[in-house]
């Protein structure tokens, strides 16, 4: 059988060029009260098409500018994970939540950053500051539900990927205007997840469930995996095949219905 793996979704600072979003960042940095030399600096990162050296020293020189400047701290974060650095991007994104307490994204990034070097304790400990500081912040529900499906406690991956759901789906647009541009996607990563977890305590219709309750959403945004919980739900369905093979039957014409053909 094929694995499905998880993917781990890090939100970034790295904004289109359009003139809204630019402008709110800049005002909420303003309100801040970060310098505007820092401001300029920082702008000035997004006009390098490779993280490489200049960008770097580019971003060092925001940050030197002042200190307070959370995004630019966020950045260097991720440049550093990028590099396949997790400790210098921890350390940059503790420095971040030290600034700004109330901006989810360095909370988010180091859980990542500790995922990526299996320290589901830290991670664990991360997610949960992040709820307890923003609790009506979706990633931090989701970030610890991967964890406990990494610690293979499925019940609560379970419980944490539904919460996550829900506060997405009562997102604060507003409040969350980069989530908010891609608020179905994260919906659709949540059922994709539920599927996965399902499928692994081996409550195989309930996966099945998840993949066709969710299938013309997907669709509609296209989203990436979708093929991938196909494929997983097919699977699913071939455990009912031995102990259930009337509901078996029945979900195989959902397949021909929906148009998915696998080989049997």
């Amino acid at each position: 059988m094929k694995k499905f793996f998880l993917f781990f979704f890090i939100s970034i600072f790295m904004f289109t060029a359009q003139s809204n979003q630019r402008d709110l960042i800049t005002q909420e940095m303003k309100n801040f009260g970060i310098k505007q030399k820092s401001i300029d600096l920082y702008w000035k990162t997004k006009e390098f098409t490779v993280p490489d050296k200049e960008y770097e020293k580019t971003l060092n020189k925001a940050i030197e500018a002042d200190p307070r400047n959370y995004f630019a701290l966020d950045d260097m974060g991720v440049h550093y994970r990028r590099s396949n650095n997790p400790d210098k991007a921890i350390e940059y994104y503790k420095k971040s939540i030290a600034v700004n307490p109330n901006n989810p994204f360095p909370y988010f990034n180091a859980g990542v950053a500790y995922m990526y070097k299996k320290d589901f304790v830290n991670a664990e400990r991360i997610y949960k500051q992040l709820i307890t500081a923003i609790p009506d912040y979706p990633e931090g529900y989701y970030g610890l539900g991967q964890v406990y499906l990494n610690m293979e406690n499925y019940a609560k991956a379970l419980e944490f990927i539904q919460k996550a759901k829900e506060k997405y789906k009562n997102l604060d647009t507003k409040k969350y205007f980069e989530e908010a541009a891609k608020k179905d996607m994260y919906i659709a990563d949540c059922n994709y997840l539920e599927g996965q977890i399902n499928y692994r305590m081996k409550d195989y219709q309930k996966a099945v469930d998840g993949f066709f309750d969710s299938f013309e959403d997907m669709k509609a945004i296209r989203y990436y995996a979708l093929s991938d919980f196909a494929t997983l739900a097919y699977f699913a369905n071939e455990g009912l095949k031995g102990t259930n093979p009337k509901q078996y039957d029945k979900n195989l014409k959902k397949f021909e219905a929906a148009g998915i053909k696998m080989k049997r």
